[in-house]
C-alpha cells in the first residue's frame, strides 16, 4: 500500500511538471486553491523532509572519512624520496578519487530539499537545502522558473529512485519521493508546474 501511494504521488508530480514551461503566459496563470491556505509569519509549508539529521550525519562521516585519507595520501607523498614511482603515483590517485568523490557528495548533499514554504504573495517559494556546515541555508525562488529538467529526463528520473530532481532558479535540486514529507498535496504539485497561487 505504501508502494502504491508512493508512485501515485511520484506520478502527480511528475505529470504537472511534464507539462510546465519556464516562462511565457502559463507561468502567469494563477492556481486558485479549493482549501483555505494557513500561513504562520508569511509561509505556508508546503514540504517537509525528515530525513536532514540523517543525511548530515551521514555527511559529516564521509567527509571526515575522506578528511583522513587526504591526510594520510598527503603524509605519504610528503616523503615522495622514499616512494616508488609506482607508489607516488597509486597516492595520486588516491587523492584525486577522494577530491573528486567528496566534490560529487558535497554537490549532492547540497541538492536536496529541506522545506519548500509559500509565500504570503503567492508568487514565490522558501526552500532550504544544506550547506556545507552542517546547517540549512534559505533561498526565495520564484515560481515562474521551476521546472523539469529537460536534458534525457526519463532516463535521468528512472535512475533516481528515492528523489525527483527539479530546477529552481536554473538550478537543479532534488524533492524526495516519500509522500509523507508533502505537506501540503494540492498546492506543491500545482507550484511544481510553476503556477502561481492566488491567496487572497
Amino acid at each position: 500500500m505504501y508502494s502504491k501511494t508512493l508512485r501515485n504521488i511520484s506520478k502527480i508530480i511528475y505529470n504537472c511538471t511534464q507539462h510546465s514551461k519556464d516562462f511565457g503566459p502559463d507561468a502567469e496563470e494563477l492556481y486558485h486553491p479549493q482549501n483555505p491556505l494557513n500561513f504562520f509569519n508569511g509561509r505556508s509549508t508546503l514540504y517537509e523532509s525528515q530525513l536532514f539529521n540523517r543525511v548530515r550525519n551521514y555527511y559529516i562521516l564521509i567527509t571526515a572519512f575522506g578528511g583522513y585519507v587526504t591526510y594520510f595520501s598527503a603524509k605519504k607523498l610528503y616523503n615522495f624520496q622514499n616512494r616508488s614511482f609506482i607508489g607516488i603515483l597509486f597516492y595520486l590517485g588516491i587523492l584525486g578519487i577522494t577530491f573528486r568523490s567528496m566534490r560529487n557528495v558535497q554537490t549532492q548533499y547540497q541538492r536536496l530539499l529541506i522545506q519548500i514554504d509559500l509565500l504570503q504573495c503567492g508568487r514565490k517559494v522558501l526552500i532550504q537545502c544544506p550547506n556545507i556546515y552542517g546547517l540549512t541555508s534559505s533561498k526565495e525562488i520564484d515560481i515562474a522558473t521551476i521546472s523539469r529538467p529537460k536534458d534525457v529526463y526519463e532516463k535521468t528520473v528512472q535512475k533516481m529512485e528515492y528523489v525527483f530532481p527539479i530546477i529552481m532558479d536554473m538550478q537543479l535540486q532534488y524533492l524526495h519521493r516519500n509522500p509523507d514529507f508533502i505537506v501540503n498535496k494540492e498546492l506543491l504539485p500545482a507550484v511544481m508546474n510553476a503556477k502561481y497561487i492566488k491567496v487572497d
